[in-house]
């Protein structure tokens, strides 16, 4: 099935090191021109563990007490399938809340238990790391090997230091939106109020 709709898509460009509250984002017009359907075994933040890379479209599903990262062809067909135990313990998933890739490796966030697990990309789990502070749904990224942290009701943005777990900065939401995200109508004087995140290691620029 192909849809067509236009899609208002706001990219705001902030830098860690210079986040300015007065910069109005920038808007522009995209297509959507296909909508794959995939399975129905979505998570509820699936939209924070979905994207598109050179082999296809990837999304993390769960059935029977196991996760798998799924990916898809632009015709929905599966071309590949990892698969997660469900757990606490090392390299197993709990209730996970973001999903990025980075450095060569696919990294899962779990907001409950505040850790970062670290998998190669065939699924063989790496290391774990704690993140304190980040229990709050919100998206990650990688910058010049540091975490970049993006919160949807406390902190805008946050840089901490994986191996130490130290809070290099912090940026957080001005006091009139903190904890009301899904209140649109007291984000007025905040131009950039939260959503997903995507970190260009590359730039060194992160779009909100």
């Amino acid at each position: 099935m192909r849809k067509k709709m236009n899609l208002v898509l706001i990219v705001a460009l902030a830098l860690l090191v210079g986040c300015s509250s007065n910069k109005v984002p920038k808007v522009s017009e995209k297509e959507i021109t296909n909508v794959i359907e995939c399975n129905k075994n979505f998570l509820s933040f699936a939209w924070y563990m979905s994207g598109v890379n050179n082999e296809g479209v990837y999304t993390v599903e769960s059935e029977n007490n196991t996760y798998y990262l799924c990916t898809y062809n632009d015709q929905g067909k599966l071309l590949k399938k990892i698969s997660f135990d469900k757990g606490k313990g090392p390299g197993e998933l709990y209730y996970p809340s973001y999903m990025f890739k980075a450095d060569g490796y696919l990294w899962f966030h779990c907001m409950f238990l505040q850790t970062l697990s670290k998998f190669d990309l065939s699924g063989e789990f790496i290391d774990s790391y704690l993140l304190e502070s980040t229990d709050e749904n919100g998206t990650l990224g990688m910058l010049d090997g540091d975490i970049i942290y993006h919160g949807l009701g406390l902190t805008f943005l946050k840089k901490i230091n994986l191996k130490t777990n130290e809070v290099i900065k912090s940026i957080e939401y001005d006091s009139k939106i903190k904890n009301a995200w899904i209140n649109p109508g007291k984000w007025e004087n905040n131009p950039v109020a939260g959503g997903c995140m995507l970190v260009d290691d590359d730039s060194d620029n992160i779009y909100i």
